[in-house]
């Protein structure tokens, strides 16, 4: 799963919350994105459950390079 930080109906910090408290990190990836400029931003993801973060705007090389990390 990639989620945002802003979505329409939930955040993805609460998402990832959501996620993890239905599947363990080998059962299912999730990936962060966000274009705030938070410096906690990432340890809030990761702590909350994601595999990964970006930062927006990204490149389609790293993306593509992180999702095939997260999900090796």
């Amino acid at each position: 799963n990639i989620t945002d930080k802003e979505m329409p109906n939930i955040g993805g910090i609460e998402l990832c919350k959501q996620i993890r408290s239905i599947y363990t990190n080998n059962e299912k990836a999730i990936i962060g994105i966000s274009g705030a400029t938070s410096s906690n931003l990432s340890a809030l993801f990761l702590k909350n459950g994601a595999n990964d973060y970006l930062y927006k705007p990204f490149n389609s090389e790293e993306f593509y390079c992180r999702i095939s990390q997260t999900v090796d």
